[in-house]
């Protein structure tokens, strides 16, 4: 009888810990799209410097965050209201999500269309990998006045993950926009800012390199390289035209185009470079997102970055310096 009544207890406590998650009380801010927004993260989670939310997740995401009680984490991107094509944008984006993920049948992937605060709003949940553990990935799309913003919460798969997405669910849905953003902008010093230098044009064509990031999976090092395109013509390109027209070489070998591995570090990635085929008209600018396998010799540990010689001209070389993410 006491054994019994102590396992009630202990089952008891067990539930109440599993009910204790509850969203802070102060606020986290951020900015994009040109507006500022606020939301409430849940208690347990802290906000990242913005060095490493955009070293993981790239130079779009406006914030990031981590549970301090789980092995979970999220980061944010923002689009103009009006750059998105929001009819049919629901089962759209749920097609995305089952090629990025793979997943053989749409219906094994959650999707939810509802409203919040009277505005438009989708999620959608997938299992995926995060370092070769299972990982929940709660994807939230919600529109607000001028913007459609993204909210990727990853939650760990351990015995909480349950109870732990009803705190996500309300921590998403307390965005709020709440003004325009402040317009003085402030520099982000991290490895992936390569620089508004790192450029090259001719009477076409602009790229701009914004970022790079290594990664490695299955102690396979990879290297994405964040980059804008600026079309001058009244030809239609995409981002990815930038694989005619860059060179990347590595030491004294000649990097090529690879296709992204399993992992949600890797999906992450995936994901931004589905703008790679978005249609670019004269005048418009889109980010790209290019993707190549390289070597872990320590001594060759410089990429560089050059363009077609006889159609751009540049004085200097692109280095992008690989040691910038080693241990």
């Amino acid at each position: 009888m006491n054994k019994k009544r102590l396992y009630m207890m202990m089952l008891f406590l067990f539930v109440l810990s599993g009910c204790s998650a509850k969203l802070a009380e102060e606020k986290a801010v951020f900015d994009g799209s040109g507006y500022h927004y606020e939301f409430q993260l849940p208690d347990s989670w802290k906000q990242q410097e913005a060095s490493v939310y955009k070293n993981n997740f790239g130079e779009a995401a406006v914030f990031g965050a981590e549970d301090e009680k789980s092995d979970s984490f999220m980061y944010v991107l923002t689009f103009p209201k009006e750059e998105i094509e929001l009819e049919g944008f629901g089962e759209k984006t749920r097609e995305e999500l089952q090629k990025v993920h793979g997943y053989k049948n749409i219906e094994d992937i959650f999707m939810k269309e509802y409203e919040v605060n009277g505005y438009p709003a989708f999620k959608y949940t997938v299992n995926t990998n995060f370092k070769d553990e299972s990982i929940w990935a709660h994807f939230y799309y919600l529109v607000t006045e001028h913007s459609v913003v993204q909210i990727n919460f990853y939650s760990a798969d351990d015995r909480n993950y349950e109870k732990r997405v009803e705190i996500l669910n309300e921590s998403a849905d307390s965005l709020r926009e709440v003004g325009e953003a402040e317009t003085t902008a402030t520099a982000d010093s991290s490895a992936e800012t390569a620089g508004s230098s790192l450029y090259t044009e001719n009477d076409a064509l602009r790229f701009d390199v914004t970022g790079y990031r290594k990664i490695t999976v299955d102690d396979q090092e990879y290297l994405a390289v964040r980059f804008k395109i600026m079309n001058k013509t009244d030809t239609v390109v995409t981002p990815a035209l930038w694989y005619e027209k860059a060179i990347l070489t590595q030491g004294e070998t000649k990097l090529v185009q690879a296709d992204f591995p399993e992992g949600a570090e890797a999906g992450n990635l995936k994901e931004l470079a589905v703008t790679n085929d978005e249609e670019v008209l004269k005048g418009q600018e889109q980010e790209g997102l290019a993707f190549y396998k390289v070597s872990s010799d320590k001594n060759e540990r410089i990429v560089k970055v050059q363009f077609n010689e006889d159609e751009f001209e540049r004085d200097e070389e692109i280095h992008l310096d690989l040691s910038t993410f080693d241990d």
